[in-house]
């Protein structure tokens, strides 16, 4: 099979973050296959439809012609980035707040915190919006992710893992 071209539709107000050569992760429901691929080449015209700027990709998959494919552009990559749950961000009047548990006092702490960019993970065929947190948490920091709207400062809690974790 010779190599096909993939077009994908970009909204205008992502342009300024592409470039020629830029990695895109791409996958198709039709194959369990992954790869990784780079734009060839950005199309100069907006579609004036949809508002959408056209990139090529060659495929380097083994995919046919017609197939749907689903891109993952990768815009920013950062080494070491702290990453947490979307629910487990709390907004309050005095900015985004998160719970770190502490085992000594069996208590919860309301900390502010910044946050950066989101990201989609997939994992065991489960989708989950993740944020990078910028500042206000420390790695290996315990954070309530579940059930954190309904906590307060210093609030007692009983910690339980998910089994097997």
């Amino acid at each position: 099979m010779s190599k096909l071209r993939i077009r994908l539709p970009v909204p205008e107000n992502k342009v300024t973050s592409l470039s020629v050569g830029q990695s895109v992760l791409l996958s198709t429901p039709s194959s369990s296959q992954k790869t990784q691929a780079k734009i060839s080449r950005l199309m100069p015209l907006i579609n004036q439809q949809n508002k959408a700027l056209e990139i090529i990709i060659d495929n380097s998959g083994d995919w046919y012609p017609g197939a749907t494919v689903l891109a993952n552009i990768i815009i920013e990559h950062f080494d070491g980035a702290l990453l947490l749950p979307q629910q487990s961000i709390v907004k309050c009047p005095s900015g985004e707040v998160i719970y770190i548990y502490d085992g000594l006092s069996k208590t919860v702490k309301q900390r502010v915190i910044n946050t950066g960019n989101s990201v989609t993970s997939e994992a065991n065929s489960q989708t989950q919006s993740l944020i990078q947190i910028i500042s206000g948490l420390k790695k290996n920091e315990q954070v309530v992710v579940n059930g954190a709207s309904y906590l307060t400062d210093n609030a007692k809690v009983s910690l339980v893992t998910e089994q097997g974790h």
